[in-house]
């Protein structure tokens, strides 16, 4: 699925909520739950044609395709049982989607890109200064995949902080694709074992460290060199 194209952007966003079901659904430690989630967005938008809002329309179809692709990559589920709730799940999904980015246009697009460069502190309060306040549906999400576990939520979480610090890990990935001259091999390479980072970093259920992960893995996408130099900085 090409990131650049308009009409996939609402795809990327949707792709990391679908994990988080899947990941909560399973509890399984497992690397593939980012690659089955990518699987069946490109069956359903790339072989099939079909649009995010068609993805709205027919998620029973989209359903179809992340059990048969979270099959495929042998990730332990009980098939009745997370088609259920992602149809409970994903409604709540695409509220989020629809408000990051409520239609197609070039100024929202550009707005949602600087919410998230690396310099910004809080992208939640800058899309919120915005008029985007996506707070509500965010813990609307959590609340789901706290029952999903068999807890209720008592209190808010504390919002994610960017001034963490980088994780090793991630950080590694940095300095290993600096190391390498920034090669084409080294990219993919990179995409790949990020992709594992955060499906990890998911069932463990880190905010803090998935944050540093999936900005990195967006500027190696873009082959954002200069912002990959000073990531983490």
């Amino acid at each position: 699925m090409e990131v650049k194209d308009p009409r996939a952007v609402k795809f990327v966003l949707l792709h990391p909520f679908i994990a988080l079901i899947l990941s909560n659904h399973s509890s399984a430690e497992t690397s593939t739950i980012g690659k089955a989630v990518s699987d069946a967005l490109n069956v359903f938008y790339g072989q099939m044609g079909k649009t995010y809002e068609d993805a709205k329309k027919e998620q029973d179809k989209l359903i179809d395709y992340i059990i048969m692709m979270a099959e495929f990559n042998h990730i332990p589920l009980v098939k009745e049982k997370l088609r259920e709730q992602l149809k409970q799940g994903l409604p709540k999904a695409f509220k989020i989607v629809d408000k990051l980015l409520p239609d197609n246009s070039k100024e929202h697009a550009i707005l949602l890109k600087s919410a998230f460069r690396y310099h910004v502190k809080d992208p939640l309060v800058l899309l919120k200064q915005a008029g985007i306040d996506i707070e509500p549906e965010l813990e609307e999400f959590r609340q789901f995949l706290a029952e999903m576990g068999g807890k209720k939520m008592e209190k808010k979480p504390s919002p994610v902080s960017t001034d963490s610090e980088v994780p090793p890990e991630v950080m590694a990935i940095a300095k290993a694709l600096e190391f390498s001259d920034f090669s084409e091999n080294a990219m993919k390479k990179a995409e790949e074992e990020l992709l594992k980072l955060i499906d990890r970093f998911i069932e463990e259920e880190d905010a803090q460290a998935l944050f540093h992960a999936v900005k990195l893995l967006r500027l190696v996408q873009k082959r954002d060199v200069e912002r990959i130099k000073k990531f983490g900085a």
